[in-house]
């Protein structure tokens, strides 16, 4: 199956806003989903006067039936220049607290796929790139701006709200699927689409981005099905439903999605799994209205199956058509066996952003008293988020350099 590439850089900061946060703000996405592009080449289409018709070819082939499958753009590994993908649940990492002179040196990270080490653990979050057996971690950044609503000349009150986007400057790979009748045209669209708006508030200084190195290729990868399990891993969320038609986040809904592509799969043939649930939603700008929201299964969940289950044509029939529903926006995007080779082991984080010299003061103040505790709360900073690797804070991020982990 064709496969078109393209990378958007933020000239903007990006507001693509999903469910969560409270009523007065917004919280975007940490990547741009598959659904904003599918709607920005649709707007492209219509303003250049061409009618679209969802209920006939090429355009209900192209847009609307699932045939061409918009997936999601993950942030840019900036060394590598790749695509990253979502960090599987069953990543973990050694909890510890660090000192300064300990911010480069290794941490342990471990898949939980080939066991569980001992001691406690927390989970990798974030995107990654894989190369054999070292992994690059990359932190999205971020941006957080407060913006005020003056109260209207007829009366009312002001209302103080906070956007937490996508910080500008930063890269993110997409790919779109496609048939091969349609590759030429889509090709055509994207670069001719030299500057395009994403997301909300545009008036407001949001969602300008830059697309470029727009280019076609082959998609010829197949899983590779040997002597060992198999290990599927989603990379974006999937929306499925059970046997009775119902969507229902769990692994028996997601075993009978994967056996309408031809395998014949059972609770008895998981070895593990590591699963979570969100709530996905969307807006339609042509209806200005937002789409239903839907419980689905979390990107980065992990089943691992036994071997002789799964046979060549289901896997590669996962990997071309997608689980699930709304496959056309991203969703139901699958790996199989990626996570394969990569042992429990000894790994580095070699780079990251250190916390501020605040934090270390009071570290050193809380060490010199005997009562230094990753418990404790340092006064005047917000609370420090080992799992993200860096404190929160109210002002705009900075750039983080990516975290290389090397998978021993």
């Amino acid at each position: 199956m064709p496969t078109l590439h393209y990378r958007l850089t933020l000239d903007e900061p990006a507001l693509l806003t999903s469910l969560y946060g409270e009523p007065n703000s917004s919280v975007s996405y940490p990547y741009v989903p598959g659904a904003t592009m599918r709607g920005a080449l649709i707007g492209a289409l219509l303003r250049q006067g061409k009618a679209i018709n969802p209920a006939a070819d090429p355009d209900q082939r192209l847009f609307f039936s699932g045939a061409t499958r918009f997936l999601n753009a993950y942030v840019v590994d900036p060394v590598k220049d790749m695509r990253t993908l979502p960090c599987p649940l069953s990543w973990v990492r050694e909890k510890h607290l660090l000192t300064q002179s300990e911010s480069d040196q290794a941490l342990a990270v471990y898949d939980l796929v080939y066991g569980r080490p001992d001691g406690q653990t927390k989970g990798v979050r974030g995107f990654a790139t894989t190369a054999g057996r070292e992994a690059s971690l990359v932190q999205v950044e971020r941006r957080l701006n407060v913006h005020t609503e003056r109260p209207r000349s007829g009366g009312g009150e002001g209302t103080v709200y906070r956007y937490d986007a996508l910080e500008r400057g930063q890269s993110f790979r997409g790919m779109i699927l496609c048939a091969a009748e349609d590759a030429t045209e889509l090709t055509s669209l994207l670069t001719g689409m030299e500057t395009v708006m994403l997301g909300g508030a545009r008036s407001a200084g949001y969602g300008r981005a830059t697309i470029d190195d727009v280019f076609l290729a082959e998609n010829d990868s197949e899983p590779v099905i040997d002597a060992g399990p198999v290990i599927l891993t989603l990379l974006s969320d999937a929306i499925l439903r059970d046997a009775g038609g119902q969507v229902q986040p769990s692994l028996a809904a997601l075993l009978y999605v994967l056996n309408l592509h031809g395998s014949s799969l059972s609770a008895a043939d998981v070895e593990a799994y590591f699963l979570d649930t969100t709530i996905v939603g969307g807006f339609n700008r042509k209806w200005n209205l937002p789409l239903p929201q839907s419980p689905s299964l979390a990107m980065g969940s992990v089943v691992v199956l036994r071997h002789g289950t799964v046979s060549q044509a289901a896997a590669e029939s996962w990997l071309r058509a997608g689980i699930g529903e709304r496959r056309e926006d991203g969703f139901g995007e699958v790996a199989v066996n990626w996570q394969r080779g990569r042992s429990i082991g000894r790994s580095k984080l070699t780079s990251w952003r250190s916390p501020s010299p605040l934090f270390w003061s009071w570290l050193t103040a809380q060490r010199s008293c005997g009562i230094a505790s990753s418990r404790a709360e340092p006064p005047r900073l917000r609370s420090w988020n080992m799992q993200q690797s860096f404190p929160t804070s109210a002002t705009a991020s900075k750039a983080i350099s990516p975290a290389q982990v090397l998978l021993a």
